[in-house]
């Protein structure tokens, strides 16, 4: 994939290693024994993980899309070593083998002759399975954390056939789990954000063509592709002027007007680790209440970076951002309650970033993954922002995307 270059003007960016590589089992290995050391603290004996983010966490196994958000592979963890053991949908178990070899404990969940591959509406023979297999592991009186996606039919039905086993939820330790990323986590979102500036790149060149919104949104998923990204994270967001609904993509196919802002949201996978990063273009000539608010988001932007290190919180980076929007603009700008996000296996993950009466109020340690995203809207030209992908370090933080941030007429 071509290297997007790196802005220069930028500092404590990060441009990352030139074909860097993945370990994708140390990458798992490490995920498993974090994961274990709390359910050793928490006196829990195993976890069970559906949920696509969840399993691919655990087990390094790509999902096809298609199946995106059905219970259709089961991943058990116990808390004592190893990897997970796991249950895969009939005729996938040779292919998961191929693709991460290190796991040696793969059986199949029936296809044929049941109606579970229609979860969450059918439950017929995979409790009997997973009980079985659940026994074998010398969990039948086992206290068991189960992903909080798993279907309660199927929750239930397991319960029936492992009386004497305890179930306890996993939300609460899969997310302290996956909110502190090891280096090749890290490696992981560097590369996914090379993906989301190259795509950036393009989106960019579509707006210089005076394309649609239609036309700059398409641009940006084919970019992913071609370059070799798993896939595009989610369906990009691309606003051309005041856009009449915020959160549900809507492209317009009418060509760019002069005095319009162009709002672009995109983010990348890699390795199953997600991108998210936002730029905004101009249409033809600025003018003094474009500039000045640009000038305002891109100074929250730097503070949020300047405050994002170990110790200080969440709550305190969105402060910073609020006073500096406001301290840029004269008052004339204020940033809302939110400002950001975390980044993983999710495009949107702890630790959020915002005010104290909006969010839960986390420590930033090294290792953890945001998303800062100043944003406003100008009347009359359009929706203004700003997001670059961040990891806390043991100093202050790095950033990891390094697309080009600036307002130039187009």
């Amino acid at each position: 994939m071509p290297e997007a270059a790196v802005d220069p003007a930028r500092p404590g960016q990060c441009a990352g290693v030139p074909g860097e590589v993945v370990d994708e089992r140390r990458l798992v290995e490490t995920n498993c024994r974090r994961l274990q050391q709390l359910l050793r603290r928490e006196g829990i004996d195993a976890v069970l993980a559906v949920a696509p983010d969840n399993w691919r966490y655990l087990t390094g196994v790509p999902l096809m899309h298609s199946l995106f958000l059905t219970a259709l592979n089961v991943a058990v963890l116990r808390a004592d070593s190893g990897f997970a053991s796991l249950l895969a949908l009939e005729g996938f178990g040779a292919a998961m083998r191929a693709r991460t070899p290190w796991h040696d404990d793969i059986e199949e969940l029936p296809f044929r002759r049941t109606g579970e591959p229609l979860q969450p509406m059918c439950v017929h023979a995979w409790p009997a399975v997973l009980a079985d297999r659940l026994a074998r592991l010398g969990l039948r009186r086992g206290r068991i954390a189960l992903d909080a996606m798993l279907p309660y039919a199927l929750k239930d039905a397991l319960q029936a056939a492992l009386p004497e086993a305890r179930f306890v939820d996993a939300g609460r330790l899969l997310r302290e789990a996956r909110l502190v990323k090891g280096p090749e986590e890290i490696k992981a979102l560097h590369a996914a954000c090379r993906f989301a500036d190259q795509a950036m790149a393009d989106a960019f060149a579509a707006v210089a063509r005076r394309s649609s919104e239609l036309e700059i949104a398409a641009t940006i998923e084919h970019s992913f592709r071609i370059h070799g990204a798993e896939h595009s994270g989610f369906t990009p967001l691309v606003f051309a002027g005041v856009p009449e609904i915020v959160g549900i993509p809507r492209f317009s196919r009418e060509t760019l007007r002069d005095g319009q802002l162009v709002r672009i949201d995109l983010g990348g996978c890699a390795h199953g680790y997600y991108s998210c990063i936002g730029r905004t273009a101009l249409v033809g000539p600025a003018n003094r209440r474009v500039t000045t608010a640009f000038a305002a988001v891109q100074a929250s932007l730097t503070a949020g970076v300047a405050t994002a290190r170990p110790g200080a919180t969440n709550v305190e980076v969105h402060a910073a951002m609020v006073r500096a929007m406001s301290a840029s603009s004269g008052g004339e700008h204020a940033l809302d309650w939110y400002g950001g996000h975390g980044l993983g296996l999710g495009a949107h993950e702890e630790p959020m970033i915002g005010s104290a009466d909006a969010v839960t109020e986390v420590v930033l340690e090294p290792g953890m993954c945001l998303a800062l995203e100043p944003a406003l809207m100008v009347p009359g030209h359009g929706w203004l922002g700003l997001e670059d992908d961040v990891v806390i370090t043991d100093s202050g933080c790095a950033v990891l995307s390094a697309a080009r941030i600036a307002l130039e007429p187009l």
